[in-house]
């Protein structure tokens, strides 16, 4: 399950995190708790929807793929 929230800091104060916090995509902040034995995702951005689709296919801007 993924929460999308304003502040990542913030939001994963007191849990127990196993990923991150990482940045896949300029300006998308992801953080991976546990809750319970149960991964749950927190998101910080305030990217649109197709702005942060458009970027897996393309690869633009992604901190993943940058070119030299």
């Amino acid at each position: 399950m993924a929460y999308k929230v304003s502040s990542l800091a913030r939001a994963i104060e007191n849990h127990a995190v196993i990923l991150g916090p990482y940045e896949p995509i300029d300006g998308y902040r992801v953080a991976v708790t546990d809750n319970a034995g149960v991964p749950g995702e927190f998101i910080e951005t305030d990217l649109p929807d197709e702005v942060i689709w458009a970027h897996p296919i393309s690869g633009v801007n992604s901190s993943l793929y940058r070119q030299a």
